[in-house]
């Protein structure tokens, strides 16, 4: 069996990426900088995207380049990890190949973390023989021999680095098993998978960490490139750059303390000392500061590669002299050495650029004035796709249709569809707006304020995420349009969860319909799952466990008060309120009173409490609230049952997996006596809007499958066919194993995570359909309530003061 191994660090270090356009998109014929015309006076000109085909049996590309003499290049591997190198002389619709990677022939599996290609056809590759980094050189007639490089040991301070955050994060390591081959990793940095000892962001229902493995490291390159003269550079785990001799294995330092770099024509841009700078090629001094070059990297997160799926800014060398093209998520842009503009060429925001699962690889600017971007689509093994971007007479510069959706909070799921669409309808934009950065310390409360003004002027919104806006009160007032015509399209097309579907549809019509969802359960202990439906029987087991059990960390996760009052809120908030939408005072007081019960039975140590209530400051507490995170320390000892919300296939896996292996079940959270789902990424149109059907248009396709089946982690899809496109039987599936420390005993506990079979599927759905009631999705209520069962989790008041200031609250935000 093969083994692909995973790593990860739990949170990314550049979890947001700079948006700030840096110019105005301009364009020519066949190349970007002059005006194509007009058409009944409108300017008429822009660069369409399209996919193109990699080779065939290709599934994760390491790099690409334009050859000297024209020709595309491409290094990448097959799912039996076999890796070649093809050749396509008409851009890409027909591919050559050309070799293969055989390593040094002594028969040990290698696998390719990263790979540099040349534009005289030779290439660097970076890979892994166990645990210990190798290098190849590859000439331009794709003949390989391994490189010794001297690169010293690596520095105490990054391996006590790594020691600190494997203490403070607990070791997980997960490997993914298929039939063939032994363990090693998948394609690499460049085609989404993680390097050893490098920073990465964890996947979908994983852990993350350092295994043990990474307490005694190797040094290696963590980032390498061609420059356009062909001369190579590497940056080690010890910050140290160097320019590198690839067939001679000679090094020549060129610069220290670089935490990541980029080639800009014949610069090389560094990050040094955590100060990004341009630096002279040849001699490796300073070069003069081009202000708007760094501006440009800057905005776009810097050279520093984050996270496993790409980079954040990629370059290539111009047609022209002393010109050079770079591309961000903000699309691909064209710089004058010295020059003060960046010149949008291709506007991200238009195409899959700006799309929040693509990662940037590598990219290359053609003769004829097209280019190609080599991304990497997240969620693993065989996401490459080669992107094309030609020049467009015919094509409005700017489409005729601009549509105005607004949420409270950004939201990936949103921003992905909003790609799609814009790629499909050349002749829409959406302009996305939210309500609260995080930035400015604007509340809900602020941003709903302004909302509500815009709208009653007119100049609000055509769509809107009701996701914590009243939605109660806009049905009321007639600020929605009636979208039953958008779920009747749905029903006769793809079908959809129709409980879940119709959650806002009055007498009058339907008002909003969730694209996403997730469900409260709870797994684990036989004896507390079966008092899932009453908080009260619930909270008395909870503490009868803990006297059974004095050992164990906790019997549920409350390692907050925030953390605690989220997750239990997500399954009694119905109960909160009474039909008319006023507070039922006697069950908010039972809510706190049984939260506070609940919450004394963790025994936390103080340290980490504080860092868990940083973490949801600065994070949010949806990557806690999870039943698959909860399951995890189930399995290591720490809980007695996992608690919160069920929201992909992945998690569900997960969850399954803990359950088999302990002998354990799930069931519905349902502590308020119904069955409760929580409704996501819930779309509504204005009944002011001028463009209601544009709209309608728009929403209308936020529900078609292959918008549906690309999950983001925002919920399981409304759309049947997408999920049952998720949960079809996959016998040949991987399986994946994960280690985890057990709590007790500190010895290592393997979990098998196989797929699940029919039936478990099965029952996951008849659960889905027979839920009935939402969650209360207003966010001035949810904080309010929060705020106040915290302070009387702390002591800071008694039960009767805590749901006097809630009503107080409440009261006055319902008269608004």
């Amino acid at each position: 069996m093969k083994k692909i191994r995973r790593k990860a660090l739990p949170f990314s270090l550049a979890a947001v990426l700079a948006v700030t356009a840096l110019g105005g998109c301009s364009g020519k014929g066949s190349s970007p900088g002059e005006s194509s015309g007009t058409s009944g006076g409108q300017a008429m000109g822009r660069y369409l995207e399209e996919e193109v085909p990699l080779p065939e049996g290709m599934e994760a590309a390491l790099d690409i380049t334009q050859l000297q003499d024209g020709k595309m290049r491409v290094l990448g591997c097959n799912m039996e990890m076999a890796y070649k190198v093809w050749d396509s002389s008409d851009g890409g619709a027909t591919w050559e190949e050309k070799g293969e990677f055989t390593g040094n022939g002594d028969g040990e599996d290698i696998y390719l973390m990263d790979a540099s290609l040349s534009p005289s056809g030779e290439a660097f590759i970076v890979g892994y023989k166990g645990e210990k980094q190798s290098c190849f050189y590859m000439t331009d007639q794709v003949q390989f021999q391994e490189v010794n490089l001297e690169l010293g040991e690596l520095d105490r301070d990054f391996q006590t680095a790594g020691s600190v955050v494997a203490e403070n994060t607990g070791a997980v390591d997960v490997e993914l098993e298929t039939e063939s081959g032994s363990e090693g990793a998948d394609a690499g940095s460049k085609a989404g998978a993680e390097s050893e000892g490098a920073d990465t962001e964890p996947e979908e229902g994983e852990e993350a960490s350092f295994g043990e493995s990474d307490m005694d490291m190797a040094n290696g390159f963590s980032g390498i490139a061609y420059a356009p003269d062909g001369t190579l550079f590497g940056n080690d785990y010890n910050s140290k750059l160097y320019k590198i001799h690839p067939s001679t294995g000679e090094l020549e330092e060129f610069l220290s303390d670089v935490s990541g770099f980029g080639i800009a024509g014949d610069m090389v841009v560094a990050s040094v000392g955590g100060n990004t700078a341009l630096y002279d090629m040849a001699t490796g001094e300073p070069a003069p500061q081009d202000q708007a070059l760094l501006d440009a990297v800057k905005q776009a997160g810097g050279v520093e590669i984050y996270t496993t799926s790409g980079k954040q800014i990629l370059f290539t060398d111009g047609i022209e002299d002393n010109c050079f093209y770079y591309c961000t998520r903000e699309g691909i842009f064209r710089h004058i050495s010295g020059g003060s503009v960046n010149e949008q060429i291709v506007d991200g925001n238009l195409n899959s650029l700006g799309s929040p699962d693509i990662g940037l690889a590598a990219m290359a600017a053609l003769e004829d004035g097209k280019f190609l971007v080599l991304a990497n689509q997240t969620g693993g093994i065989g996401s490459s796709k080669l992107l094309k971007y030609s020049w467009s007479e015919d094509t409005p510069s700017k489409p005729s249709k601009e549509l105005k959706l607004y949420s409270l909070r950004d939201n990936t799921d949103i921003r992905q569809a909003i790609s799609l669409f814009q790629k499909e309808n050349a002749d829409y934009y959406i302009n996305f707006q939210t309500g609260i950065s995080g930035e400015d310390g604007t509340t809900v409360s602020d941003a709903l304020k302004t909302l509500n003004a815009d709208i009653m002027a007119g100049k609000g919104p055509d769509i809107l995420v009701l996701d914590g806006l009243p939605i109660a009160s806009y049905m009321e007032k007639g600020l929605l349009a009636d979208l039953s015509d958008v779920l009747d399209e749905l029903k006769a097309g793809d079908g959809c969860f129709e409980n879940i579907a119709e959650t806002y549809r009055s007498e009058s019509g339907l008002y909003g319909i969730p694209s996403r969802f997730s469900i409260p359960a709870i797994a684990g202990n036989e004896e507390l799952v079966k008092t899932a439906a009453d908080i009260g029987a619930f909270a008395d087991k909870v503490e009868e466990l803990r006297k059974e059990d004095k050992d164990v960390e906790a019997i549920v996760n409350t390692a907050s008060p925030e953390l605690t009052a989220e997750k239990f809120y997500q399954s009694y908030s119905p109960a909160l309120l009474n039909g008319d939408g006023t507070l039922n005072q006697e069950n908010v007081k039972e809510f706190y009173t049984q939260l506070k019960r609940i919450s004394g039975t963790g025994k936390y140590p103080k340290e980490v409490e504080e860092s868990m209530v940083y973490t949801i400051n600065t994070t949010g507490t949806s990557i806690w609230g999870g039943v698959d995170m909860d399951s995890m320390n189930v399995l290591g000892g720490s809980l007695k049952a996992a608690s919160g919300v069920l929201s992909s296939v992945s998690g569900f896996n997960q969850m399954l997996a803990v359950n088999n292996k302990l002998n354990q079940g799930y069931a519905l959270w349902n502590l308020a006596g119904q069955k409760v789902y929580c409704p996501q990424t819930i779309f509504g149109v204005s009944s002011k809007s001028a463009m209601a059907e544009d709209a309608k248009k728009f929403v209308s396709y936020v529900f078609r499958t292959e918008a549906q089946k690309l999950d983001q982690g925002g919920g399981f899809p409304i759309n049947r066919k997408a999920f049952d496109a998720a949960t079809i039987d996959m016998k040949d599936m991987p399986e994946m194993s994960i280690c985890h420390s057990n709590q007790e005993t500190g010895e290592m506990v393997e979990l098998t995570v196989s797929w699940p079979k029919k039936a478990d599927f099965d029952s996951l759905r008849e659960k889905i359909e027979s839920l009935d009631t939402p969650t209360l999705m207003d966010d001035v209520i949810k904080e309010a309530v929060i705020e106040q069962a915290v302070k009387y989790m702390k002591d800071e008041c008694s039960v009767e003061d805590a749901v006097a200031a809630l009503v107080q609250k409440v009261n006055l935000y319902l008269a608004e």
